[in-house]
């Protein structure tokens, strides 16, 4: 089972339309976007994290049922956080060699990621018809253009020998192989088609794929309200940059991915456990891009990255090197005994 809960960039940690909630008792009065965090019998709102199971609710306004996660088992809750990252698009550039006249000349485009039975490869020929490679550039140029489409999504620019192909599909990738007379020829700039991670169409098809993972199937819009948490509003979130750490994008959703097994304790027929991925996502900046989000500080504390009980488990003393201090009389005594 997969759920995706988005957090609204302006919604601070249990907020309400007026202030926030202090109690896990009633969560109706949750701001639409803002999330909750609570311990299983605790009397209280978590601001850190939990020392033992906990459950998550999603507001979805006043008046109306949040979305809750009933538990989440610390035991096996394991938490990998995702940054977002900016897409590049497919680009190749290559040098037409001094052509001969009759050769052919050919590029092999290379679908990357395909499926079974999927085409995945295209070609574009020429034929040269003088030993000038500038003007038969400019003719392989114009055939790639000739051919561009929906299976082929390639256009062509560039000048005097030189030719530039670029994908128009952002985030899909490609190779490009060089065929018949054009064999051996490389390329002189490449860079491979990258889907951007934490867009705003990324979590689109986030929401899309965890609604099919719950069955939902054939929606239309008067149905909507049976289904708790869907369609999910996906907030703009501006344009993506590299200025982050590690090129990462300081624009877009991060991506809190929990990873845990709920046990069948009622009325259960075996031990089996079943695990569950529970997505929360939230802008680092808000709407306008000014500041971070309201909760992220909050998420950040409440849901640290890697093996919850490892992570959040009490910091050993550290060892004194053998040598080192004093010895006491009550340790001397358990050492040496006369008798």
């Amino acid at each position: 089972m997969k759920q995706l809960l988005i957090v609204n960039s302006n919604k601070a940690l249990n907020a309400t339309a007026s202030g926030t909630i202090s109690t896990p008792y009633d969560f109706s009065a949750l701001a639409e976007g803002a999330i909750a965090f609570f311990e299983l019998g605790g009397t209280t709102l978590l601001s850190g994290p939990a020392t033992k199971n906990f459950g998550i609710a999603l507001g979805k306004g006043a008046n109306k049922p949040a979305l809750v996660i009933p538990e989440v088992d610390i035991d096996t809750l394991e938490i990998v956080q995702t940054l977002p990252y900016k897409g590049a698009t497919f680009t190749a550039s290559f040098t037409m060699p001094t052509t001969v006249v009759g050769k052919t000349y050919t590029i092999v485009m290379v679908k990357k990621g395909v499926v079974p039975n999927e085409r995945n490869m295209f070609s574009v020929s020429i034929v040269a018809g003088t030993t000038t490679a500038a003007t038969e550039a400019g003719k392989m140029r114009d055939a790639i253009d000739a051919k561009t489409g929906e299976m082929f999504p390639f256009v062509a620019s560039g000048s005097s020998s030189t030719v530039t192909i670029t994908c128009q599909n952002p985030g899909e990738d490609w190779e490009i192989k060089f065929a018949d007379d054009l064999y051996g020829t490389s390329t002189s700039s490449l860079t491979h088609g990258k889907k951007a991670i934490g867009d705003k169409d990324y979590i689109v098809d986030l929401a899309q794929r965890c609604a099919a993972d719950k069955g939902f199937v054939y929606l239309d819009q008067a149905s909507k309200d049976i289904y708790p948490g869907y369609p999910e509003k996906v907030e703009e979130v501006g344009t993506m940059n590299t200025s982050g750490s590690g090129d990462s994008s300081t624009v877009g959703y991060k991506i809190f991915n929990l990873h845990f097994a709920t046990g069948r304790k009622a009325g259960k027929q075996t031990d089996e456990r079943v695990w569950q991925y529970v997505h929360i996502a939230i802008p680092l900046t808000k709407a306008d891009g000014s500041t971070a989000a309201a909760a992220l500080s909050s998420l950040n504390a409440i849901l640290p990255a890697g093996v919850f009980k490892d992570a959040t488990a009490p910091k050993a003393a550290t060892a004194q090197a053998p040598g080192s201090g004093y010895l006491t009389k009550d340790v001397a005594d358990t050492l040496y005994d006369p008798l």
